[in-house]
């Protein structure tokens, strides 16, 4: 027969876990909820012909996106660089690396180019998945893509020769409201505004070398240890949309801005729930043991255990398994 108490407990689990569910929802619908800015612009757009390979085409314009508060919500999840027909058909989009006065790109190969000097419109638009509602001149901009923004060059100097003279002043002018240099005095993009640019137009170094100042690195290679930073890893690797929501869930609920370090106290406090749920089910010593030391091992590979906490613990398991053996012998 069920205890009183066994109730109270099974009541608790279920109240907690629903608790818990709710306030995941909540937090992750708020990293994910993106606001409107306070000013959407469109200054330049240019389409250049016969970029990497003939008749192919890579659309370029400048922007600004200004938040007087900081929008949570990663940039690329949030706006959208469209190109759009007379039909206001997207037929062409990518997404964008920067908030603020930056620059955006999309590139077509020569079978996915579109008409020539044809009738379209370049949109920076909000990305329907963290936009509630899409209203012009509030969270979307669109200007008409004009014949004298079409620049039709051959691959060797007169494509290179145009991207360069619409990117570097750009680039120039950037710099100077951000007060920070991305062109050296001889013109062309430095480190920092190589970073930048490269961000916005994938690839352009093999189409514009001369617009970047070329450095040469030698290479120290050396073979990879275990450091115990697998969670690092995971971390940064499961992009912009996942990392945001554990910044904001870690941040927010434990004050710890180190996603890496909530996770440990988050798997501990899992590991630490699921035992106490088979303790008070089973009761059996041997199935925690089964199901505890695994999830500790995991945690440890993970990077978000200690290995000496692991060690410990799987010590003194098998001490108090010894120790339930031996006086098993005398009972």
């Amino acid at each position: 027969m069920e205890t009183p108490n066994r109730h109270i407990v099974s009541f608790f689990a279920k109240a907690i876990g629903i608790i818990i569910g709710l306030i995941l929802a909540f937090i992750l619908t708020e990293a994910y909820a993106s606001h409107d800015p306070d000013s959407i612009n469109i200054f330049e757009v240019r389409v250049f012909q016969n970029v990497a390979q003939p008749l192919d085409q890579l659309f370029i314009v400048e922007y600004d996106i200004v938040y007087a508060e900081t929008n949570t919500v990663p940039v690329q999840n949030s706006f959208l660089f469209t190109v759009t027909n007379t039909a206001g058909a997207i037929v062409a989009s990518s997404t964008i690396q920067f908030y603020g006065h930056a620059i955006a790109s999309i590139y077509l190969d020569a079978n996915s180019a579109l008409t020539f000097k044809g009738d379209y419109n370049a949109s920076i638009s909000p990305n329907p998945a963290h936009f509630t509602t899409t209203v012009a001149g509030i969270n979307k901009v669109t200007v008409p893509i004009f014949d004298d923004d079409w620049l039709a060059g051959n691959l060797s100097e007169v494509t290179p020769q145009n991207i360069e003279a619409f990117v570097i002043p750009i680039m120039v002018n950037i710099g100077n409201e951000d007060s920070v240099s991305y062109v050296n005095v001889d013109g062309r993009l430095n480190d920092t505004g190589t970073l930048f640019v490269l961000a916005a137009i994938p690839d352009l170094v093999s189409v514009v070398p001369n617009m970047f100042e070329v450095s040469v690195e030698v290479l120290d290679l050396e073979t990879t240890t275990f450091t115990g930073d697998k969670a690092s890893q995971i971390f940064q690797r499961s992009g912009s949309r996942l990392s945001g929501a554990l910044q904001t869930l870690s941040s927010t609920f434990l004050g710890i801005d180190d996603p890496v370090l909530a996770g440990g106290i988050g798997y501990t406090t899992l590991t630490m729930s699921v035992l106490g749920l088979v303790m008070t089910k089973i009761k059996s010593p041997p199935t925690i043991a089964i199901i505890g030391v695994p999830m500790a091992f995991i945690g440890m590979y993970m990077g978000v255990l200690s290995p000496v906490y692991v060690f410990l613990l799987f010590a003194m398991v098998v001490v108090l398994f010894g120790i339930t053996f031996v006086l098993s012998r005398f009972t």
